[in-house]
Formats: C-alpha cells, structure tokens, sequence
C-alpha cells in the first residue's frame, strides 16, 4: 500500500533503500519515474551531442574530445534523476543515492583506492603468467595530463550517473515491490549490463559481451545494499572507469586510452574471469572494512 505520509520531516533511514516505501511509493509513480529516469538517460543525455557535431564536428575527431564529449553526456542524468526522485515521490533529491545528506568520503576513498590497488594487482599478475599482454608505452605527459583532468572529474560524473539510475533509482524501485536482495541486485545488474554489450568492440555485441558488466553490477549493487548508501559503489565504478584510461588502457575500448600500459583485448574467458577474481577480493575487503566500522 502507498504511505500516504508525505511529511518526511522526522524521517529516519538507516539504508537508502528503506527510502523506497517513503513519500507517494506506489508502482504507478515508480513506473513514470523510471520511465523518466531512462528516457533522460539514454535519450536526453545525447543533446549534449548535437551542438558539437553541428559547430565544432572535428572536436569529436580527437581522444580528448571523444572522451570529453561522452562523459558530458553523463551530467544530465546526474543532475536530473534526483529531481526525478523530489517530484515523483515527495522526498529528498538526495535520497535517491543516500539515508541521509551526508559525504561519505571514507566509503568513497576505500571504493576507489581499493579497487584501483586490486585493479592494479590482478592485471600485472595475469601478465606475469601470461594470460595479459601488457606493454608499457610510457607517458605522454602532453597527452596524459588534460585527459587525466578531464577523465578524473568527467568519469566521476559518469559513474556517479550510472549508480544514481542503477543501483539508485532502479533497485529502490524493484526493491519497492521485492524486499529480497538476492533479486533486486540481481535485476539491476542485468539492466546494467545490456547497454554495454558494444562497449568493446573486439567481442563485435556477443550477448556473453556483457557478462564481465553483470558481474560489476553485482559488485556495485551488494555494496550499495551493504552500505547503505551509494558512495562506496561509486568509489569502486570510478575507480573501475578511470584506471581503464589513464592506467592499463585497453585498444577496443569505448573511451580512448592514454594510460601508460597498454593491453590487446584479452579473451571473452579472460576477462570474465579476471573481472570475477577483481570482484571476489574487492568483496572480502568490504566485509572487512564494515566489520573494522
């Protein structure tokens, strides 16, 4: 049934999902909001793109520009799926993403510096056994600091976005009708997944392409359940994203690469594996970190 109590004032949530039964919860207003929410996400997000192609088409031509021009695609869902959320529902924008208006700066900085140290570990351990082909290339420090400026603060936004509509907006919506965990993790990180199947095109749209995203899905959905609140699965996607340009670049990617290592994309089999392995430590280290809290 629907809380009719719209006066959210004495509110207290321990979780961000227990936000979901809070404000107008009823299935209609979460089937407009998620209708809104991926409409702005996949359709509204693209207008960022057309003044480009039509004033400055050649912009799209360089890495910077390539990357620069998709991740600004990212800051209109960013801002927007919060105010979705206020005006669907009747809550806080932020609630959306958080229990209560609070920077987790803690959760942040172990999501994103420990998944860059298990990124980082895992990739030169493959290499060293030869199952990667990482080269080193060096730094082309005229290349690299711009697009490290730009990657830093723009993937920030992006991942930020992808975790607002995901394992925000979606799992309280799922979580809204389906109280399990084990379904509404499940669920987010199938959605999440089918849109990055062309992500690489060396695996040319195979549906098993998505595989090493659904795994991350699972990862950015038990950690944001676990939690409470966004802020470590948003750690661990930036660090995820950034570490892929300005770390160990793969050549297939969709955001161009000026990190000083290089790799051929490895087989489908590889990197499923060496994103469940990523994901299996990082895992550990959250329990860890949660029962140190």
């Amino acid at each position: 049934m629907e809380n009719q109590n719209y006066n959210l004032k004495d509110t207290v949530v321990k979780n961000y999902l227990q936000w979901s039964d809070e404000g107008k919860a009823g299935v209609l207003q979460y089937a407009v909001g998620m209708v809104l929410c991926f409409f702005t996400y996949f359709m509204l997000s693209n207008a960022i793109i057309l003044p480009i192609m039509m004033f400055d088409p050649e912009f799209l031509q360089t890495e910077l520009g390539s990357n620069a021009t998709i991740l600004a695609c990212f800051a209109v869902p960013f801002v927007i799926i919060p105010f979705i959320t206020h005006w669907i529902h009747k809550r806080p924008t932020w609630s959306v993403a958080m229990p209560a208006f609070k920077v987790e700066k803690g959760n942040l900085a172990f999501g994103f510096i420990g998944f860059m140290v298990v990124q980082l570990l895992m990739s030169f351990s493959l290499n060293a056994i030869g199952l990667l082909n990482l080269k080193y290339v060096g730094f082309n420090w005229q290349a690299f600091i711009p697009m490290f400026l730009i990657s830093f603060f723009g993937i920030f936004i992006q991942s930020s976005a992808e975790e607002l509509l995901f394992r925000g907006y979606l799992t309280q919506a799922i979580r809204r009708i389906v109280k399990n965990p084990f379904v509404f993790i499940l669920f987010q990180a199938i959605i999440f997944a089918y849109p990055h199947i062309g992500n690489i095109s060396a695996f040319k749209g195979s549906i098993f392409a998505a595989t090493p995203y659904l795994i991350s899905g699972i990862l950015f959905g038990w950690t944001a359940y676990k939690t409470g609140s966004l802020w470590m699965s948003i750690g661990l996607h930036w660090s995820n994203n950034l570490g892929n340009v300005v770390l160990i670049g793969l050549k297939d990617d969709i955001l161009k690469t000026v990190a000083p290592f290089t790799s051929e994309m490895p087989t489908l089999e590889i990197a499923i594996a060496l994103t469940l392995a990523q994901s299996a430590v990082m895992a550990i280290l959250i329990l860890f970190y949660i029962r140190k809290k």
